[in-house]
């Protein structure tokens, strides 16, 4: 079933990106319709922990403490190949990504530079808050992954244990 969704939303170079009808309108279309305007925006709860926030020190400066607060993602209805995790060959899943004009990426973050001993910068804390734009003006990536699965332990895993391992 995964990997039919998978097909039914791989774009195809040869296939004009149009409107086809009042149930299926490409990638794109349904991205236009869950999005309103291509773009996506969310905050990253605070269970990714280390994915949200970064701390290091510059030798005498001082340290950083770095927190990514919410991430908007602009042009994610500009795809012109979407395939994720295609089987390429014996073990071998390949993804690739490209899109005709472009993403924005914005990131709203809270900085802090607190001072170190024997550092340059002395005093109270700065606290700053700032976007951070990349803008791509085309993107292509292309990835494989080799996955090896133990058929003895995969064998006797339950289904029960998938879920509960998901559900948390």
């Amino acid at each position: 079933l995964f990997l039919n969704i998978l097909k039914f939303l791989k774009l195809d170079d040869n296939l004009p990106n149009c409107d086809c009808g009042l149930f299926y309108h490409g990638f794109n279309g349904l991205m236009k319709d869950l999005t309103r305007d291509g773009s996506v925006e969310f905050e990253i709860p605070d269970r990714f922990h280390n994915f949200k926030n970064f701390s290091f020190s510059i030798p005498k400066y001082g340290a950083f403490s770095i927190e990514i607060q919410r991430i908007r993602i602009d042009g994610v209805d500009n795809f012109e190949k979407l395939a994720v995790f295609q089987p390429s060959a014996n073990e071998t899943f390949w993804t690739e990504v490209s899109t005709r004009e472009g993403l924005n990426l914005t990131a709203l973050i809270y900085m802090q530079v607190i001072s170190i001993p024997g550092g340059a910068f002395q005093g109270d804390p700065i606290q700053e808050l700032f976007n951070l734009s990349i803008d791509m003006s085309a993107l292509n990536v292309s990835s494989s992954v080799n996955l090896k699965l133990n058929q003895d332990r995969f064998s006797k895993m339950q289904i029960n244990h998938a879920i509960s391992a998901v559900n948390g």
